[in-house]
């Protein structure tokens, strides 16, 4: 059986991530928005630590190329989505997002990592 490659956590692995904002919401129109995404992303991947890659901002998601030095791209992904979305609905009133007994929902529940490159020494 093939071996799926989706929402892995692998030491040594390029992770490509693609997060989508709830109800398909432009949030990243807004400059306050994305510079607080980008200063979350930023906070976090010095704290992790990971190498980003490269990302790019698309007006109703994101995307990035990470390697977490520790493998734990989910973790770091949590870790991420909740704090931008803390600072996204902080930096901005244009959008209304749904209130959840969490707070606010800014990120669609899906959202995936796919394993773009693996060092063939790091499996055994």
């Amino acid at each position: 059986m093939a071996r799926k490659w989706t929402n892995l956590n692998l030491p040594g692995a390029l992770h490509l991530v693609t997060g989508n904002c709830i109800n398909r919401l432009p949030v990243f129109t807004e400059p306050a928005c994305c510079q607080a995404f980008l200063e979350q992303l930023k906070t976090l991947n010095e704290k992790w630590p990971a190498k980003l890659v490269v990302y790019v901002l698309m007006p109703d998601h994101f995307h990035f190329i990470s390697n977490p030095q520790d493998g734990k791209i989910i973790e770091f992904c949590r870790d991420l989505k909740s704090e931008a979305a803390k600072a996204i609905v902080q930096a901005t009133q244009r959008f209304k997002f749904p209130v959840t007994s969490e707070g606010h929902q800014v990120w669609r529940f899906q959202s995936y990592t796919i394993v773009e490159w693996v060092d063939d020494q790091s499996e055994d």
